[in-house]
């Protein structure tokens, strides 16, 4: 998706990055003078009924955030100086639409991804925001991901366990504990019998 987005407005846009999530109040502040901006975040998803394998159907956000001197008629409409959030999400809800998810360099398609769906835009306007002079506007977008069966990761299977410990001794302790030792204070190992 950033790669699509990079495409897609590039020379317009100072930051085209991902996110681990919906933004808080302190992130968006800490990326203030990013703006003109595109950030990506997963959002979760809903698992997909299927006899054959694991399915999710995910959501993506597309958060599109913009920043000007000239008001907020201008970070939504765009002015001659920079491109408003109505711009950037009638630019990259067509470009994505139907885009399939794709890793990489050069980029290959996912096995086991659909296509991007789009599925809303939303003003996420908030007081606290306006008075930063931002605006931010969000696109949504779903894929089914199919997981691979877990025969296909190539994991051995699970027979033994084995952990040793170094306990410290007990009670209150206003000193730092010690070192580790290298005596095994303990030592817990489970096999598994395999059928």
């Amino acid at each position: 998706m950033v790669a699509a987005v990079r495409a897609q407005l590039g020379p317009n846009l100072r930051t085209v990055a991902t996110v681990p999530a919906a933004f808080g109040a302190q992130e968006l502040h800490d990326r203030l003078r990013a703006a003109p901006a595109v950030y990506v975040g997963f959002l979760g998803g809903q698992a997909v009924g299927s006899d054959t394998a694991a399915v999710l159907d995910a959501r993506f956000a597309l958060y599109a955030m913009t920043q000007s001197a000239g008001g907020e008629l201008a970070r939504r409409i765009g002015d001659a100086r920079s491109l408003g959030a109505y711009d950037i999400i009638e630019a990259v809800a067509p470009a994505l639409h139907g885009l399939r998810i794709q890793a990489g360099d050069p980029p290959v398609p996912v096995d086991g991804c659909g296509t991007l769906t789009f599925l809303d835009a939303a003003n996420l306007w908030a007081e606290e925001l306006d008075k930063e002079g931002v605006s931010l506007y969000s696109a949504t977008f779903g894929v089914k991901i199919a997981f691979p069966a877990p025969a296909t990761l190539g994991l051995g299977l699970f027979e033994t366990f084995g952990a040793q410990y170094d306990v410290p001794p007990f009670g209150p302790r206003s000193e730092p504990l010690p070192e580790p030792s290298t005596a095994v204070d303990a030592e817990d190992i489970l096999t598994l019998p395999q059928s």
